[in-house]
């Protein structure tokens, strides 16, 4: 991808409504705007769901590319919650200095 390319999918990484505020954006600085997608939908199993999140978080100094993807979650809440987590230590693991 050329760089206009790259610029264009930030900016539509970057159009995020409130209701979709969540999951990778959760790993980054406060107050930097959240670049990101998620997707979730029941995974056919009664019941459980795949939740997913992939973005940009920009944090001491790096930007880094995550992506965390669940399935078999008992429900939605759940799935942001691991997907939060899960995110915020690996980007945590990754900019921490020894």
């Amino acid at each position: 991808m050329n760089a206009a390319s790259r610029s264009y999918l930030r900016d539509l990484m970057s159009t995020v409504t409130d209701e979709q505020n969540w999951g990778i954006g959760a790993a980054g600085a406060p107050g930097e705007p959240p670049v990101l997608k998620n997707g979730w939908l029941p995974d056919g199993t009664p019941q459980l769901w795949v939740v997913n999140s992939v973005g940009i978080v920009e944090r001491a100094g790096h930007t880094l590319l995550v992506a965390v993807l669940t399935d078999g979650q008992p429900t939605r809440e759940t799935g942001v919650a691991l997907i939060e987590h899960a995110a915020a230590a690996a980007v945590e693991a990754l900019v921490r200095t020894p």
